[in-house]
């Protein structure tokens, strides 16, 4: 019997471990709360932009850009984005952007957008010279996007803020259970 008791005690998680596991879950709520808002302005933005003034613009600058991701040695492929920027002016001032729509594809790949599956198309649809209606935030003439509304993929650093969050609360909840069980069997 006495070997069963030092076995279910040498199971039980020390106090540095504890503590150790505690700091972390910290840390992941804090890494998800900042994500969370982060993202959650940007999820603000593109839920509020089809309300937003619209005003008339000019396209300045249209082409595709090539990102290098990896070194092509690895099989990786490289990326484009599309470099669209615009000028626009609001009560006088003159403002310029390189926004095209809000969410976490906004300038690394191709948005998920049903009408724009190429890249190229962005080019073409915002040709240098073209012009353009551009929605502008009403509280801060210097935000403002081509494409207004919500895109799925702008849910993706919310999304992930919120994992984290929730792993970290459940690792902070969980050492500070484990210490009271531990506490109450012996």
């Amino acid at each position: 019997m006495a070997g069963t008791e030092s076995s279910d005690t040498s199971k039980a998680a020390s106090p540095a471990s504890r503590i150790g596991i505690f700091f972390t879950g910290l840390v992941l709520i804090i890494i998800g709360v900042a994500l969370f808002i982060f993202g959650g302005k940007t999820l603000r933005y593109g839920w509020a932009s089809d309300e937003w003034d619209q005003v008339s613009g000019t396209v300045t600058h249209s082409n595709v850009s090539k990102v290098r991701i990896g070194n092509n040695q690895d099989g990786s492929k490289p990326e484009f984005k599309p470099n669209i920027k615009y000028r626009y002016s609001v009560d006088g001032t003159t403002y310029n952007s390189d926004r095209i729509l809000f969410g976490a594809a906004e300038k690394e790949e191709p948005p998920h957008h049903p009408l724009y599956t190429d890249i190229r198309a962005w080019k073409e649809k915002y040709p240098e010279g073209a012009k353009v209606t551009v929605w502008v935030n009403p509280d801060d003439p210097n935000i403002s996007v081509l494409e207004p509304g919500l895109y799925f993929s702008v849910l993706l650093i919310p999304g992930v803020g919120l994992f984290f969050g929730f792993i970290g609360l459940v690792m902070a909840v969980g050492s500070i259970f484990a210490k009271i069980t531990i506490q109450t069997k012996n």
